[in-house]
């Protein structure tokens, strides 16, 4: 009987989501019940369509250390998947513009939407595995994770768009909403007035862990 109460709330969410959208796209997916999403099972994915520019919209947990993250997906790989990331870094309490380039080998994890990252600093060592759970191409991915050093979830969710509708964010905010997570999201801003970097020097790549570790140190404290 539980399982039968689960299966029509996922359905429930699941219908809401195509209608209010109007999407048609195939969904590949669905929402996790549980967005910690250690044990969640993935499934292969379609890399050329997925490849292009995807905006972050929104992040959980709520720590304003990084803004208007943008990632570049290719289309094919060889041996390793290169994603390359361009955001303003808080880190020193201004905005810095960062572009770097993530590798991952293209091996069963990575095939299968498992991104795991590891870091190890002259003050902190850390690992870090996100997910991807839900993702329509042409329109939204959500991605979970979760870090070795704390038990706070991760929650990432792109949009094909760099302004994130009023609809999805609605939908996103209820699905948080049942989940127990609503207080702890924060709507990026992308706009082109923050986010445009012609007007600010790039400065050398500062590891995303590095902005990892201090969000996480700061809540594990």
């Amino acid at each position: 009987m539980w399982e039968s109460a689960v299966l029509r709330m996922e359905t429930k969410i699941l219908i809401v989501l195509l209608l209010a959208l109007t999407w048609t796209q195939c969904v590949q997916s669905q929402l996790p019940s549980d967005i910690s999403c250690r044990n969640f099972a993935t499934e292969a994915i379609n890399l050329p369509a997925l490849s292009g520019i995807w905006y972050e919209a929104g992040r959980v947990p709520n720590e304003d250390v990084m803004n208007c993250l943008n990632v570049s997906v290719p289309a094919t790989v060889d041996e390793q998947l290169d994603l390359r990331l361009e955001y303003l870094s808080r880190i020193n309490g201004k905005d810095q513009v960062v572009k770097e380039t993530i590798t991952f080998p293209w091996d069963n994890n990575t095939q299968n939407g498992i991104f795991n990252l590891d870091y190890n600093g002259p003050s902190a060592s850390m690992s870090v595995t996100y997910k991807i759970v839900y993702t329509i191409p042409k329109v939204v991915t959500f991605i979970c994770g979760y870090a070795s050093i704390s038990p706070i979830p991760l929650l990432k969710i792109f949009s094909r768009e760099r302004q994130i509708s009023q609809q999805t964010i609605e939908m996103v905010n209820s699905f948080l909403t049942a989940a127990g997570y609503a207080d702890d999201i924060i709507w990026t801003d992308q706009s082109f007035a923050r986010c445009n970097a012609a007007v600010r020097p790039a400065i050398g790549a500062i590891s995303i862990f590095a902005l990892a570790i201090v969000w996480c140190l700061s809540r594990w404290n």
